[in-house]
């Protein structure tokens, strides 16, 4: 039995304390994501202490010239199959090294894993910019992961045998690429679903190996639905796919489109506060299915409800210190959703080591949470 419940059971048995309604259970108490997830409650956050990811062999920033690969990126890809989370980045500088590494649950370790192919490095005089935006992503069904090189146009990568092995997609139509986008799975739609700030919105079926345009941006309109409005700055452009909701929201400036499984696009209503990578930090909890969005400058948490036109709410949480870090959660913060333990993992590179967090929006059903002692207690 747990110490502090055995203690607070003793305390009620003696008649010592009277327990109040609504008894808070303890949270933060498991080494492990599984137990550690399963112990918070909602609204919680929690720092997962995880192996290879502080000193020399922090897989985050150990890449030279104090930089971190975590630069200029929003999401990561959460394997569901074998359990690991994926990321594939860069930093700046002046040598851009870029690296692939993995979180493995079985293991609780971070490792580096094989490059997807491409430039990897480069110098000031020939830079070789990698940087993630939201340019990860994976097949739940199969854990494959997908990535696309920054301003490489219109090629994406994918890797099989869980992001080890590496091979390159048809390219498609479109006349040319901007350096950032969203390129997101969409298991209802079949395949990756791509959305170009200027050369337009495009479905890549894994059926047929092809692609298709299904939405204009700012260039060649086509007469499809048009989600011009977005802006076309390369930091403006944001988006995450919902696995509970089976949607994907598109945002850039205040402007936010939802794409459903059907195929149909919604214009939602105006985001309170301006969107887009390395100014906001956009995430899917894979319970509710709503978004968190998580701003510089800002300890405030919000929450997007994608049902209908949509809706914004604040959340009765607070940024934990570290993730404000550098120039706040818009910067050096990876995510995505957790969907085996109901959480979304954070991982933050925070100016001194990457640190790895846990937030719980809402409860799962099957949380086996460990209880605490009571709290608001009065002498009996």
């Amino acid at each position: 039995m747990n110490a502090r419940l055995a203690l607070a059971l003793l305390l009620v048995l003696a008649g010592t304390i009277v327990v109040s309604p609504g008894t808070i259970e303890a949270a933060c108490t498991g080494s492990t994501l599984p137990t550690l997830a399963a112990s918070m409650a909602a609204n919680e956050w929690c720092q997962l202490a995880t192996i290879n990811n502080t000193g020399l062999a922090d897989v985050m920033n150990d890449v030279g010239e104090g930089g971190y690969i975590s630069e200029f990126a929003n999401s990561a890809a959460w394997d569901p199959i074998n359990e690991k989370f994926h990321f594939i980045g860069a930093h700046h500088g002046t040598t851009y090294v870029g690296r692939h590494v993995v979180y493995t649950r079985a293991t609780n370790a971070w490792t580096v894993s094989t490059w997807p192919g491409g430039c990897q490095s480069g110098t000031a005089s020939s830079p070789c910019f990698n940087h993630a935006y939201d340019h990860n992503t994976v097949d739940p069904a199969t854990g494959d992961v997908y990535w696309r090189h920054y301003n490489d146009g219109k090629t994406v990568r994918r890797g099989t045998n869980q992001g080890t092995t590496w091979s390159t997609l048809p390219t498609f139509q479109a006349t040319q690429g901007q350096c950032c986008l969203v390129m997101k799975w969409f298991p209802a739609r079949g395949g990756i679903v791509w959305v170009d700030p200027d050369w337009g919105a495009w479905l890549w079926s894994k059926a047929s190996n092809s692609w298709s345009r299904i939405a204009d941006t700012s260039q060649n309109e086509t007469g499809l639905v048009d989600l011009s409005g977005m802006g076309v700055s390369n930091t403006s452009l944001t988006g995450m796919y919902s696995p509970t909701k089976q949607v994907m929201i598109v945002a850039g400036q205040t402007s936010v489109w939802k794409l459903d499984a059907n195929g149909a696009w919604t214009h939602l209503v105006a985001a309170p506060i301006t969107l887009g990578t390395n100014r906001t930090s956009l995430a899917a909890d894979p319970v509710s299915g709503d978004f968190v969005v998580l701003q510089n400058g800002s300890s405030t948490m919000r929450r997007l409800s994608p049902e209908g036109t949509g809706s914004w709410s604040t959340i009765s949480a607070t940024v934990p210190a570290a993730l404000m870090e550098l120039n706040g959660p818009g910067d050096g913060l990876v995510n995505a959703p957790v969907t085996n333990y109901g959480v979304i993992m954070y991982v933050k590179y925070t100016g001194d080591a990457t640190q790895t967090w846990l937030f719980k929006l809402s409860p799962s059903s099957n949380d086996q949470r460990a209880p605490q002692p009571p709290t608001g207690l009065s002498a009996g």
